[in-house]
């Protein structure tokens, strides 16, 4: 309970392929939508079938310019590194450098900003406006924005492309391919038509200052019951994480919490997942145990 993904029910009908004009008109309708949205007018904006970790993988392994990942310690920057290495071997001949950091690292609930660098604004967007001076950003439709597992979202700045990326290779983690695709309304490759339709729903109806106060109330309720001594990191934000201590191990169980065992041993608790009354209650029974 409490997890990253949004918790959402939705019944999906599909009655073509996505190389319909009806999917290509809804993925335009997409594009428009989430530009609007959040003012993302410079950016090309691209959908790559998977999760955020693809969109990001996808970054590395199309990057002209030598990636460092910088920022704080934490589980995904781990991961930006070994995926970095992987791609950006000895042989690797650029000299121009960029940084990739995480806007939030949610394995320490730290949100940060490094100046010019790649985002990883998986857990942190729309919460987070995006850095004014970033020149590509990558998140995802299944966290904040509340929508389906199935899609990364990458953007480009457009004055930026042929500074970072690489020409068009045969390839399912390049992102020019992407780019030419998206000028088409299309993805490379096969992709559910529902994951659009649901997105488009989502962004029609989307309301950031709601989802701010909802955050920004829950985090506070939060810290205030379990306290914050027991809280690592950010205070207010899309993730608190707590020490395994301040929590009853019964109500642990019983609210079937985000456990994360690897990082010493806390509860994570999502503050967008869910609907406000189950935070209400699960706050309401905590204070309650804690009392008694």
């Amino acid at each position: 309970m409490f997890g990253p993904n949004s918790h959402l029910r939705y019944s999906a009908s599909v009655n073509g392929s996505h190389r319909d004009p009806s999917a290509i008109q809804c993925i335009q309708n997409v594009k428009s939508k989430f530009t609007e949205a959040f003012g993302l007018e410079d950016y090309d904006i691209m959908f790559v079938p998977g999760s955020g970790t693809v969109g990001v993988e996808s970054v590395i392994a199309s990057s002209k310019l030598k990636l460092h990942a910088v920022g704080v310690e934490g589980v995904f920057r781990d991961r930006w590194e070994r995926a970095i290495s992987k791609y950006q071997t000895s042989e690797f001949k650029s000299v121009d450098e960029v940084s990739l950091y995480c806007q939030l690292e949610t394995s320490c609930s730290t949100s940060q900003y490094i100046h010019g660098g790649i985002v990883d604004a998986i857990s942190s967007f729309p919460y987070f406006d995006l850095p004014k001076d970033s020149p590509a950003f990558i998140t995802s439709t299944n966290k904040l924005l509340g929508s389906l597992a199935g899609l990364a979202i990458v953007g480009v700045r457009t004055s930026e492309w042929d500074r970072l990326f690489q020409v068009e290779e045969e390839s399912y983690l390049s992102l020019a391919r992407y780019k030419r695709f998206i000028d088409s309304n299309q993805t490379p490759t096969t992709v559910g038509t529902y994951l659009f339709d649901h997105l488009l729903e989502v962004f029609e109806g989307f309301d950031l200052n709601r989802q701010r106060e909802k955050i920004e109330r829950i985090s506070k309720l939060l810290c205030s019951e379990i306290g914050e001594e027991f809280v690592i990191g950010d205070y207010v934000g899309p993730v608190i994480t707590v020490k395994a201590n301040s929590i009853p191990l019964s109500l642990a169980k019983k609210w079937n919490l985000y456990a994360k065992t690897h990082l010493g041993g806390v509860y994570q608790i999502f503050t967008y997942s869910c609907e406000e009354y189950l935070y209400e209650e699960f706050i309401t029974e905590l204070k309650l145990e804690r009392h008694v």
